[in-house]
């Protein structure tokens, strides 16, 4: 399940890096070459939304699988982490996991965000 955690971060790295880039001219050619000649030929307004759209889903995925993860060391085990990097405790951490002044989980606060 590790495996899994290391390619839900990068899709959704690569989500938000698609969403971020589909807004500007110059990736005209990119998109043509990649087979998306459907959004290359669209106005800057729906390319803009595409992005958007897909900047937001990419953030929501990884603010959901954090969250599912500190949901799981809450409940005392977790597959989502290796025991020994650390990242199960240090995304449980009560201090290191709040955001100030709000009171929130990181998951939980990014999932309200993104939605």
């Amino acid at each position: 399940m590790i495996l899994s955690t290391t390619v839900v971060t990068i899709m959704a790295g690569l989500t938000v890096l698609f969403g971020a880039v589909s807004r500007f001219e110059a990736t005209r050619p990119y998109f043509k070459s990649l087979g998306m000649s459907n959004l290359v030929s669209e106005p800057v307004s729906r390319r803009m939304l595409v992005g958007t759209i897909s900047s937001i889903f990419g953030g929501l995925v990884s603010a959901v699988w954090i969250w599912v993860i500190q949901r799981q060391e809450v409940i005392g085990q977790t597959s989502l982490c290796a025991a020994s990097s650390g990242c199960a405790s240090a995304l449980s951490e009560h201090t290191f996991n709040i955001i100030p002044f709000t009171n929130l989980q990181y998951g939980l606060f990014f999932i309200l965000w993104f939605s």
